[in-house]
């Protein structure tokens, strides 16, 4: 008898541990109910910021990038097409435009570069705006690069010949952002000032310094801007989520260095890199390591926490105020909650962006089709290019559901109390068949045989 209550419970404890494990988690999500609230918890939390003035006021370009970046996903796509439509957006876009106009016409530094990233997110948002707004940017180009030269002396003509100074990671990342900027709102700065330039200079910053657990943390956060740089060059090559890249075949080097980042950046509590590390691996098309993700989700706040006094920081990440205000890493460790599992597009060719049409035709046409709605366009005239053939443009078709499996929607949740009644019932009836050996059958034998 002992026995078998011996391999009963140890069938038990084998059984249970085996049913928590999932063997299709990197295909499908293990923890549904918990990756739903920690979304929900995020998204409320950047609505909050909208909706507030002063929030919205001194985070209005991350707001912009996040609700953009965000509605491109279709589970996102209603509540964030409210948003970027509300006049809030509209007329915030509209009032910096105006400010980087004057600022411009009166020749204050950089005010320039302010107005080219302005006329973007206006671009983006089919904010319309009167001519009294607009410059003539062809014609200050030579004054933007002349503002770029000073910002990165390492970048003149000469420099980039001798490569006598290296570039200098902050400026880098900056650079990649705003020559993609530029070249989507139509200007083309010219030689050694396109994203095709910025990407060549990585090649210089190699070999990588790799961050790694045993720094101090003042060492840690010297290698964060070229962190960021790293992830920027992936970004633009994939047109900030809209198209797929292949980290295998195009930036082997930087794929381990940001794998080894994002141990650090865990290490550290670095959320905002270890959200943008999740969503560009995204992007790249690596396959989901949702253990990273749930790393994420297990360090966001699910409740209020107590900062000077006061309850606050529901749904954000980290414990200080500062970290709690951080909008940007913020938005970016929401969209690494979010797989971009709709159609995307896939690039042939990595070393070369897409046309301007190619680019704003999917933005207008199968991403936001509603900021654009008040064109009239023929939505219908935009077809999806064909997967079969050899184009600049692939589909890869995928759903929004995780990836089917033939086991996929298996009660795993009733395999432990089914085989453990199965199991106690062969027990009970090998204990009844014992007990009806022993008391009847056994001494009917032993009689016989005397």
């Amino acid at each position: 008898m002992p026995y078998f209550i011996v391999v009963f419970l140890i069938f038990v404890f084998f059984i249970s541990n085996v049913c928590k494990v999932n063997v299709y988690s990197k295909t499908i999500d293990p923890s549904p109910l918990k990756f739903e609230q920690a979304r929900r918890l995020a998204i409320n939390r950047l609505e909050y910021c909208t909706s507030n003035r002063e929030c919205r006021q001194k985070n209005f370009n991350d707001i912009l990038s996040g609700w953009w970046n965000l509605g491109t996903f279709s589970q996102n796509y209603k509540t964030s097409i409210k948003i970027m439509y509300s006049s809030a957006i509209k007329n915030g876009i509209l009032s910096r435009l105006k400010d980087s106009n004057l600022c411009a016409l009166q020749g204050q530094p950089n005010c320039l570069i302010h107005y080219v990233y302005n006329m973007f997110n206006a671009k983006r948002y089919n904010v319309q705006y009167s001519d009294k707004l607009s410059l003539n940017l062809f014609g200050l180009k030579d004054q933007i690069i002349l503002q770029l030269n000073r910002m990165a002396p390492w970048n003149s003509q000469s420099n980039r010949i001798h490569q006598i100074l290296k570039p200098d990671a902050h400026t880098l990342d900056f650079l990649l952002v705003f020559t993609w900027a530029s070249f989507r709102v139509g200007l083309n700065l010219g030689d050694g000032w396109n994203v095709k330039d910025m990407l060549n200079w990585l090649s210089v910053l190699q070999p990588y310094p790799i961050p790694h657990t045993s720094l101090e943390y003042h060492e840690y956060e010297i290698t964060r801007s070229l962190t960021f740089a790293i992830l920027h060059a992936i970004y633009v090559t994939g047109e900030f989520g809209l198209a797929s890249v292949s980290v295998m075949d195009t930036f082997s080097a930087e794929y381990e260095y940001l794998k080894s980042a994002f141990i650090a950046a865990n290490f550290f509590h670095d959320f905002e890199i270890m959200g943008e590390i999740i969503d560009v691996f995204d992007v790249a098309g690596v396959k989901r390591n949702y253990k990273n993700v749930e790393k994420l989700i297990n360090f966001q706040n699910i409740k209020n926490i107590n900062i000077g006094g006061k309850k606050q920081g529901l749904g954000t990440w980290g414990t200080t105020f500062q970290d709690i205000n951080n909008i940007h890493q913020h938005y970016v460790c929401t969209l690494a909650l979010f797989e971009r599992k709709e159609e995307r597009f896939k690039k042939n060719r990595f070393d070369k962006l897409w046309s301007n049409k190619k680019y704003w035709d999917l933005v207008k046409h199968v991403y936001f089709p509603h900021l654009f709605i008040d064109e009239g366009s023929d939505k219908t005239n935009i077809s999806r290019p064909n997967g079969n053939r050899r184009v600049e443009l692939d589909i890869i078709t995928t759903s929004n559901k995780p990836i089917s499996h033939p086991y996929a929607n298996f009660p795993y949740k009733l395999l432990l109390p089914a085989l453990t009644a199965l199991l106690s019932s062969v027990i009970v009836i090998i204990i009844c068949i014992r007990f009806y050996w022993k008391k009847t059958v056994q001494p009917l034998l032993l009689r016989k045989d005397v």
